[in-house]
């Protein structure tokens, strides 16, 4: 019977060694192609975001992260992901402001029912992701900014 165990072991193991390698790629060409400083860190200004019914108007939450939680680059099946996840905020203010030509579909009631000094945490950050609702403060300059 030792013989069964050790025999489904190996295999096992070479299943992971060859997963090895394929992590090791992905790992290195997510450092190259996503700058460090694209990652959510504690002690920072993000800001949550999402569209209104109302046109060209969005709702924008200031938050001070709080906890980072972790970054993620593969799922239990040894798939490549890439993901900052558990991510803790604190809402700072909220306001609603004029920006033509915003569009994002996705969920985002975690931004829409937010109040001034709600403690949130959200599931899944990806500064890969084309449309997401978090901004980081160049975006924030980019659109508020003082002309």
């Amino acid at each position: 019977m030792h013989n069964v165990v050790d025999v489904e072991v190996n295999q096992l193991i070479e299943a992971l060694e060859f997963k090895r390698k394929a992590l090791h790629d992905h790992v290195d060409k997510i450092s190259k192609t996503i700058p460090e400083d694209s990652w959510i860190k504690v002690g920072e200004t993000i800001y949550g975001v999402c569209g209104m019914p109302t046109n060209g108007r969005v709702r924008v939450i200031t938050c001070l992260v709080e906890d980072a939680g972790r970054i993620i680059l593969w799922n239990s099946n040894l798939k490549p992901i890439c993901e900052q996840n558990d991510i803790k905020v604190k809402v700072l203010s909220i306001e609603v402001k004029s920006l033509q030509g915003y569009n994002f579909a996705g969920n985002q009631w975690i931004i829409d029912k937010a109040k001034v000094g709600d403690n949130l945490k959200f599931g899944s950050y990806s500064p890969k992701g084309r449309a997401v609702p978090w901004k980081k403060q160049d975006w924030y300059d980019a659109n508020f900014g003082e002309s």
